[in-house]
């Protein structure tokens, strides 16, 4: 059975984004507080590890939650960039 993460990984290919620019982390995420640790984890062991390249974090997500959402990844990254598409 297909999860939330494998069909968004498939859209974003139907959607010609290559594969090797898409990363699904695995985690047991209890929601937006735990997606964004386990992201906010990913990035930092990737700096420890040497990779000095930037990391950019696309967040897709529904118009009413896109707020929150928001809120939660900037304080669980500290710098982020956000924006909401004017319609969905």
């Amino acid at each position: 059975m297909a999860t939330n993460a494998d069909r968004a990984k498939q859209l974003a290919m139907d959607l010609e984004v290559q594969e090797n620019a898409l990363l699904v982390l695995c985690g047991n995420s209890d929601g937006t507080q735990d997606e964004a640790r386990t992201i906010r984890e990913y990035i930092l062991k990737s700096k420890i590890a040497g990779n000095q390249d930037e990391i950019s974090v696309v967040i897709v997500t529904s118009k009413y939650h896109s707020y929150r959402a928001k809120k939660i990844f900037e304080k669980a990254l500290n710098q982020i960039k956000g924006f909401n598409a004017s319609r969905y």
